[in-house]
Order: structure tokens, then sequence, then C-alpha cells
């Protein structure tokens, strides 16, 4: 019996003197799971601003590409306009179709159709609003599509176009003249061609969007 009991107290010494389960196992689970959690909300989180700068990105690259075609129209109409007034003589015609088109160098004090006639300063003035609006309306639009960004580089473009005509020159060089069925269309210019397309495609594009929504 003496012997038992002391086995016994032994067994309990030794059960007593074993090392205590070290804790912190379950715990560096939780913590594995834990960062693991934080690393796909941080994941997410780059994602999304990723997928938010390319959205600006987007958004500058088209803003950018109405500039671009603004300042190709720009380009286009002044070099033309250049050309017929080096190569031609004021109220000179030359016919490419006959009775139908021809190149007319004409010079007009006022606005599309002549109206406005000699108000130049009005007419800066009106067209110089115009390309605020329209700068304004880039800076805070948000959507472009397709054609809005054309119509709207269009537009850009024709209007400075003819600005530049105006503060140059006090007149607007107009050289495209068009007989269609006995009736002499008044003579325009590619500016004319870029605003009054521009706005063409413009309002078909707004038509076109709210049809979607």
């Amino acid at each position: 019996m003496v012997k038992a009991e002391t086995l016994s107290k032994k067994a309990s010494v030794k059960e007593a003197k074993k090392p205590e389960r070290k804790r912190g196992k379950a715990p560096n689970k939780l913590e594995k799971i834990q960062q693991q959690a934080v690393i796909a909300k941080f994941a997410l989180i780059e994602k999304d601003i990723f997928v938010f700068l390319n959205k600006i990105k987007k958004k500058m690259d088209k803003k950018k590409f109405i500039y671009n075609i603004s300042f190709i129209v720009l380009l286009l109409d002044q070099i033309i306009k250049l050309t017929i007034m080096n190569t031609m003589k004021l109220h000179q015609e030359i016919s490419i179709i006959p009775n139908f088109f021809s190149l007319y160098y004409v010079e007009n004090p006022g606005a599309a159709f002549s109206i406005l006639g000699n108000q130049t300063l009005l007419l800066i003035i009106i067209s110089v609003m115009c390309l605020v609006l329209i700068k304004e309306y880039i800076k805070r639009e948000k959507d472009f599509t397709k054609l809005s960004i054309i119509s709207l580089g269009m537009i850009t473009g024709g209007t400075i176009g003819n600005l530049f005509d105006r503060i140059l020159y006090k007149v607007v060089i107009d050289y495209l003249a068009f007989d269609i069925f006995s009736y002499s269309f008044p003579v325009f210019n590619l500016a004319d061609i870029a605003i009054t397309t521009g706005a063409g495609l413009l309002l078909l594009s707004y038509i076109l969007e709210n049809k979607k929504k």
C-alpha cells in the first residue's frame, strides 16, 4: 500500500512537472486568417483604386482627344484659308464641278449666311463665350460617347478657326460655293462645316443617349 501510494505520488509529481501546453496555436491560426482577410481587403481596395485611376485616365484621354480633333480642324481650316488667300484674288472663282461646285474667294464681315454684317466685335465676344461654355462642359462632363467627342472637337476647332479670322483680318475667309437647282448657296468654309456637322452630331448623340435611358 505504501509502495502504491509512493508510486502514485511520483506519478502525480511527474504529471505536475509536465510542461504546460503552449497556448497560442489557435490564436496564430486566427491571426493567419485575419492577416489573409486584411490582405484580401487591401487587394480589393487596390483593385478599386486601379479601376478608379483607369476611369480618370480614360476620361482624361477622351478630353485630350476632343482637343486633338479641334486642333486638326483648326490646322486644316487655316492652311486652306492661307492657300486661298495666297493663290486667288478676292472674288475670283474657280469652277471644280460646272454648275454645281466652285472655289470662290470672298471675305465675310458677318456670321453664317452673312447675318450680323460688320459686327466683328460682337461676333468675337459671342465666339469667346461659346468657347468658354464648351470648355466648362468638357471639364464637368463625366461620360463622353464617340459622337460627343467628335462633335465637341469639330465645334471647338471650327469656332476657333473663324475667331482667328475675325481677330486677324476683321472678316471671315469663305471659299466653298455650291449651286443647287439654280440656287446659289451662301459661300462658306471648312470651319462652318465643322461647326454645323458637330452641332448635328452632338444633337444626335444626345438623342441616342436619352433613348438608352
